[in-house]
């Protein structure tokens, strides 16, 4: 696969160096790309983000690979904050990052999903924190706006059609191969 060097999906990663989802933007070619700022300002706003976090009906914070994971919200996050341990929860307090009486300003980044749908690739427990502090704040998402296909970050497998991306991928692939057999002929 061929890589790319300085695109600004490239440039957005350099800047944001500790994502810790597999996030490949140097597979993203020249052109696919763009950084959008937005500035949220409301907790229902925050709320309405999908966070890294999977889960199932059973269980939260499992893995990709776990039969019927899927995506969560920050509000399902919060509804489901009593099923983390207590020593895990602190981490989405307001109060681990409040700094004094000082409105709460963040900056996080994220991938576009959808219009207006946007997955959160850092800072999710600072996002939670805010939706839950009742203070005023201002969270600047920085967003990376690429095509939506998991061989440039693996979690858009929830988006990029999934299941139904396979047949077609068999379908294109017959049809460049009928091509290909008609040049031949």
């Amino acid at each position: 696969m061929r890589t790319y060097t300085d695109t600004p999906a490239t440039r957005f990663h350099r800047e944001f160096p500790d994502i810790l989802l597999r996030l490949h933007s140097e597979r993203i070619p020249p052109g696919q790309s763009r950084v959008i700022t937005r500035e949220i300002r409301s907790a229902a706003e925050v709320e309405n983000l999908f966070c890294a976090f999977r889960a199932t009906n059973q269980r939260i914070f499992v893995g990709s690979g776990t039969p019927n994971a899927r995506p969560m919200r920050i509000a399902e996050l919060i509804a489901r904050l009593s099923e983390i341990p207590e020593h895990d929860r602190v981490r989405f307090s307001p109060s681990h990052y409040a700094e004094g009486g000082a409105p709460l300003e963040v900056q996080i980044p994220a991938y576009c999903v959808g219009q207006d749908e946007f997955l959160l690739l850092d800072g999710n427990h600072r996002a939670t924190a805010l939706a839950l502090s009742g203070r005023p704040f201002k969270l600047q998402l920085k967003v990376l706006e690429a095509p939506v296909d998991r061989k440039f970050l693996f979690d858009l497998k929830f988006w990029d059609g999934g299941l139904r991306r396979f047949p077609r991928r068999l379908q294109g692939e017959r049809m460049r191969l009928s091509q290909l057999e008609s040049q031949i002929s």
